[in-house]
């Protein structure tokens, strides 16, 4: 299976713990997460909560249900996942919560709004 990222270069591939999901960081700043039995897009992190430049890094949690990335933005963030059951339809510009970034030492936690 073939996954699309509408021609944007990915830096980073993660499959979840129950291999149900894969995430990609992308150079568009953007996190992109599929379902592996579908192939359709059910999650992307990404917005004014989101990272500033290209996305090397990401990593899902043990549980699956979070996913850190890292960017070269100088930051590091942590997500709480809300991947869908393969639904695209209510797919939204920023599905995921940003719950704490980390920058040049410093970590700023809680949810943005």
């Amino acid at each position: 299976m073939c996954l699309n990222t509408d021609a944007n270069t990915v830096g980073s591939v993660a499959i979840s713990p129950d291999t149900r999901h894969v995430a990609a960081g992308l150079h568009d700043k953007s996190i992109r997460i599929w379902n592996t039995a579908t192939g359709l897009l059910v999650e992307q992190l990404k917005g004014p909560n989101g990272h500033t430049d290209s996305v090397y890094s990401v990593a899902f949690s043990p549980n699956g249900k979070g996913l850190v990335s890292g960017s070269l933005d100088k930051t590091v963030k942590m997500w709480e996942l809300n991947v869908s059951t393969g639904d695209n339809s209510t797919l939204g510009p920023e599905d995921g919560k940003c719950f704490g970034t980390f920058e040049d030492h410093a970590v700023s936690y809680g949810y943005h709004d």
